[in-house]
């Protein structure tokens, strides 16, 4: 084998070389490696299900939060749709209330109406008998004595009382 450049002693050297390098590298470097490359592996899948968990979490929350969403929304309408039928009632009240007031002041007005109608009525007549008299006092005061002045009146004042 020496001729083909094979030296045997060499070959030993370095199956010898090559074993205590395998053993120092395996017992210092191969096992701490190996160690870290577990705990990193280890690490990385706990990592993992945490992040599983909290996805799961995050899922239901949502879940939760529209469901919430949803719940206020019909409430949210529910409310609006009650305050909506309250002020309708809260307007059908107040025209009635409004109604009934002009009514109860168109009611009095004409009550006002009639009593100031009859009082004008009232002092017309009066005046228009006053004159009357007056007028009559003028003509029949030269023509008339007192006796008949006196007689006259008396007619006067009966025709006025049963009218």
């Amino acid at each position: 084998m020496e001729q083909l450049g094979i030296d045997l002693k060499v070959i030993v050297f370095q199956l010898i070389n090559f074993g205590l390098l395998f053993i120092v590298l395996k017992k210092y470097l191969y096992k701490p490696v190996s160690n870290f490359l577990d705990q990193r592996i280890k690490t990385l899948k706990e990592n993992e299900d945490l992040h599983r968990g909290l996805e799961k979490n995050k899922q239901s929350m949502d879940e939760k939060l529209n469901s919430l969403n949803s719940s206020n929304k019909q409430k949210l309408n529910g409310l609006l749709k009650d305050a909506k039928l309250d002020i309708a009632k809260m307007k059908k009240n107040a025209e009635k209330e409004a109604k009934a007031e002009a009514d109860r002041i168109l009611s009095k007005a004409q009550a006002t109406s009639i009593v100031l109608k009859n009082r004008s009525s009232m002092d017309a007549k009066r005046e228009m008998e006053k004159v009357a008299l007056e007028t009559a006092e003028m003509m029949l005061g030269n023509l008339l004595t007192n006796k008949q002045k006196e007689e006259f009146t008396k007619a006067a004042i009966k025709r006025f009382l049963q009218s």
